[in-house]
C-alpha cells in the first residue's frame, strides 16, 4: 500500500506546474467551483441546495462552470438534468 502512495505522490508532484500552469488561467469563481466539486467527491445534483450551500457563486455559475468543462473530460459525468435538478 505504502508502495502505491508514494507512486501517485510521485506521479502527481512530477505534473504539480502543468495544474498551477492550468488553474492559473480560471477565474477565482472557476476555482472555487472545481475545487467544491473535488473536495465533495461525487456530486450528483451539482446545482442542487446542498451542493450551492458549499459555494458562494450563483447556479449559473456552477453551470457554466461545469458545461465549460466538459468538452476536457474524458467522460461525460454530469448530464444536463443533473445541472438542473434540485436536491
Amino acid at each position: 500500500m505504502d508502495h502505491i502512495l508514494s507512486t501517485i505522490e510521485r506521479v502527481v508532484e512530477s505534473r504539480r506546474s502543468r495544474f498551477e500552469e492550468w488553474l492559473s488561467h480560471l477565474s477565482e469563481k472557476e476555482k472555487e467551483v472545481l475545487i467544491a466539486l473535488a473536495k465533495a467527491g461525487h456530486v450528483k445534483h451539482p446545482n442542487g441546495q446542498s451542493f450551492l450551500k458549499t459555494v458562494s457563486v450563483t447556479p449559473r455559475t456552477v453551470s457554466v462552470t461545469i458545461t465549460g468543462f466538459l468538452p476536457h473530460c474524458g467522460q461525460r459525468v454530469i448530464t444536463a438534468k443533473s445541472l438542473t435538478t434540485k436536491d
